[in-house]
Formats: C-alpha cells, sequence, structure tokens
C-alpha cells in the first residue's frame, strides 16, 4: 500500500489526522491564553512606586495616575506630629517595581484634631490641674487669680472666655484658661442672688464678685440633663457682705415651682453673720 493510499483510506491515518488537528488546536490555545495573559498583568511593564508620605490623597492620585497606579485608604488614624490629611503608610513602600495597574494602599492622618474630654480640676491644686491637663495634650494659657481661702486653688476652668465643664469634649491641643485662687487681706465683697442661674451662670456670677462656688448639690441626682437644673438656694443670702474668696454653696432643682417658691429658704451660714 503506498502512502497516498495510506494516508487518504486508512483508518490509522484518519485517527493520526485528528491527533495532529487536536494538538495544533491545544498549540494556538496554549499561546492564546499565556498572550492575554502578559497583556492582562502588564507581564514585563513594571513601574517604580513613588514616595507619597507626607502628601495629600489629591497629590497622591496625580503622581500614581501619572505611573499607571491606583490607590486604596485602608485606614485613617491620627498623628499630630503629621500634618491633618496627610499619608502616613504606604504599601508597597517608594522605590518598589510593581506591574502597571497595581493599587497602593495608604493610611492617611485624620482630617481633624482628636477630641479630648475635659477632666474635673476644680478645687486640685495649680500644679495638679495643670498636670492633668497635660497628660490629656491640653494646654494651659492664661492664669487668672481670685481671692480665695486657699492658695493656689483652682476655682474655674475656662475655655474661649466659657466656663468649661467637666467631661466637655475640646480639640486636642487647645488652651484653656484657669482661675485659680489667691489668699489676700481682708477684702470685703456684697454676694449677689444667683437663684434661677444654671451652675455656670452662677459661677460666673460669684466669680465676677471675687467669690468662690463650694459644694453644688442637686436635689435628685441629674442624669445627663445638668442643663435644666437652676439655684433655688444658696447657702449666703445675696445681699450681704462677705470676705472675698468667701465660697457659697448652691443648692439646685430641675423642679421650676420649687426654684419659685423657695423664696430664698433659710441659708446654711446666714446664721453666722
Amino acid at each position: 500500500m503506498d502512502f497516498k493510499k495510506f494516508w487518504n483510506d486508512s483508518f490509522w491515518a484518519f485517527a493520526l489526522k485528528n491527533i495532529i488537528a487536536a494538538l495544533a488546536l491545544v498549540a494556538v490555545l496554549i499561546f492564546v491564553v499565556f498572550y492575554s495573559l502578559d497583556k492582562y498583568t502588564h507581564h514585563g511593564e513594571a513601574v517604580e512606586v513613588p514616595e507619597l508620605r507626607g502628601l495629600y490623597e489629591g497629590e497622591a492620585d496625580v503622581l500614581l495616575h501619572n505611573s499607571e497606579l491606583h490607590y486604596q485608604i485602608v485606614d485613617s488614624t491620627y498623628d499630630k506630629h503629621h500634618k491633618l490629611g496627610t499619608i502616613l503608610e504606604q504599601t508597597p513602600g517608594a522605590g518598589t517595581m510593581v506591574k502597571k495597574g497595581r493599587s497602593i494602599y495608604l493610611i492617611v492622618n485624620s482630617k481633624t484634631k482628636r477630641q479630648v474630654p475635659v477632666p474635673e480640676v476644680r478645687d486640685l491644686s495649680y500644679r495638679q490641674a495643670e498636670a492633668i491637663l497635660r497628660t490629656l495634650s491640653i494646654k494651659v494659657g492664661e492664669v487668672i487669680r481670685k481671692p480665695a481661702e486657699y492658695q493656689d486653688l483652682v476655682l474655674d476652668l475656662l475655655y474661649k472666655g466659657e466656663a468649661l465643664e467637666a467631661g466637655t469634649r475640646i480639640e486636642e491641643d487647645s488652651q484653656v484658661t484657669l482661675v485659680i485662687g489667691e489668699t489676700r487681706e481682708k477684702e470685703m465683697t456684697v454676694v449677689p442672688n444667683v437663684k434661677g442661674m444654671s451652675l455656670s451662670e452662677a459661677r460666673e456670677t460669684l466669680l465676677s464678685k471675687d467669690l468662690v462656688v463650694g459644694m453644688a448639690d442637686y436635689d435628685v441626682e441629674p442624669s445627663g440633663n445638668e442643663f435644666l437644673y437652676r439655684v433655688y438656694r444658696q447657702s449666703i443670702s445675696g445681699g450681704r457682705q462677705v470676705e472675698k474668696g468667701k465660697r457659697v454653696d448652691l443648692f439646685l432643682t430641675s423642679d421650676p415651682n420649687k426654684v419659685q417658691n423657695e423664696g430664698g429658704g433659710q441659708n446654711v451660714e446666714d446664721e453666722f453673720f
């Protein structure tokens, strides 16, 4: 049997032709797959990752776009030693060779300062109060001295000219003013009537007369609604003349009828005048 007849008519030639065709098809498929993978993965098209730390998001976006790279912000934290809103860390790091189209993962600094709760520092010594505030990154700016029974005792805490209640949150590194006591030779002042005022209003009024808020007694313990309470009685009646720096205890209620009907009542220290 000659080869031509074998190739055209033989069963084995038919099977061999199918095997060759199948192998050729597999070879073509392998070529197409690897070619497509090269295109998809940008094989051999490496670019250098630029330095992004210290840049703002918009600046990093421009640099990465020019390098045909992308970015994803994976976390945000607060570091007071770096500018707000700037990039703190990047992965991969600067100088790394990566394929085009790769995502660079970023950790950025918060765009706002951390808020910290103000501690209660009234009735502490100036040194104690300043140390506690410093640990919370709250700075003591101005110090105002007022007549008081005790030297260097903190009488009040002010922020932007307003009394600051414990628990209020302010930005880290904010400056506050401390009002501290100073013992002086005997000077007299007139006690103001603070009935109907909130605690902060009464404190401000008494300080303006060189007097100090002593105990603040609530008839019912407040639960986040201190702003509703008003003074219904004070330990020293309004209009009395006392030594500057004297402490005045305040009694507060959220019941408007109690404020209206108390009428001053029996003031604790009046009997000694």
